[in-house]
């Protein structure tokens, strides 16, 4: 199963760079999580006004910080020394790009998130339930692009930001099972992390970072195997090449 073998390549890339992962997982606490934690408490007193203000300004750091785990995740996977310098290093490339595709990938999550809100608290209204739920679902399918969204980012560099999210989005569908498999064991290690935050301080970020790296490459690996075998549709393919060898420039 490809997802399960990526979780696992993950998990041992989490293993053999154990320090670094930490260190740099905790950085990606410090610098991302607080203005989101911070809209989620206003949310919950009711005190919109700082909602807004922190949802607004979330994407932010989080742009930057997870910007700096996908360079790192990259270099992981390439098998490429990473010094520790390079957990700050990675976070100005292409910044402002980066700025433009996470305000456009949260403006959307946001619009799921108000949509949701707003049916679900329409009981007078006999179909505002399955209309939340396809938001719903639609939140979960955009939580699940942003695995792809950063590698994808990674590789492309600033590539117009449609041409990003139209290869992210690719991607996710050319391996669409893996991917929903993505999505049920992520959101069971989010729900965790969250209980046992010790989980979500040292390895949450940092290791989503490198399974979607992983799980990135291996599809753009399949994908390149399909072009070639309908270039070439006499060539003998009983010798593939293994998925997930193909390192993009």
């Amino acid at each position: 199963m490809i997802a399960l073998r990526t979780f696992w390549t993950a998990c041992t890339d989490v293993f053999e760079e154990l320090f670094l992962v930490i260190a740099a997982n905790v950085l990606w606490c410090l610098v991302a999580v607080p203005l989101p934690y911070l809209a989620l408490m206003f949310a919950q007193r009711q005190l919109y006004f700082g909602m807004i203000i922190c949802a607004l300004l979330a994407p932010i750091p989080f742009a930057f910080a997870s910007g700096g785990l996908s360079t790192l995740a990259r270099r992981f996977v390439d098998g490429k020394a990473t010094p520790w310098r390079m957990m700050l290093s990675g976070v100005p490339i292409n910044w402002r790009q980066r700025l433009v595709v996470m305000y456009i990938w949260a403006g959307v999550l946001y619009t799921c998130l108000v949509n949701i809100w707003f049916y679900s608290n329409q009981t007078a209204f006999a179909y505002s339930y399955f209309i939340a739920f396809f938001f719903v679902d639609v939140a979960l399918l955009w939580f699940t692009l942003l695995a792809f969204l950063l590698p994808v980012h990674e590789i492309l560099g600033n590539a117009p930001v449609g041409k990003i999210f139209r290869n992210a989005l690719g991607l996710m569908f050319s391996v669409a099972a893996p991917a929903l498999i993505m999505l049920v064991i992520g959101s069971a290690l989010f729900v965790f992390a969250s209980v046992f935050e010790i989980v979500m301080i040292f390895f949450f970020g940092m290791f989503m970072a490198l399974w979607g790296t992983r799980l990135t490459d291996l599809a753009i690996a399949r994908l390149q195997d399909r072009l070639a075998i309908e270039a070439n549709p006499t060539e003998e393919t009983g010798e593939r090449r293994t998925a997930g060898q193909v390192r993009p420039k």
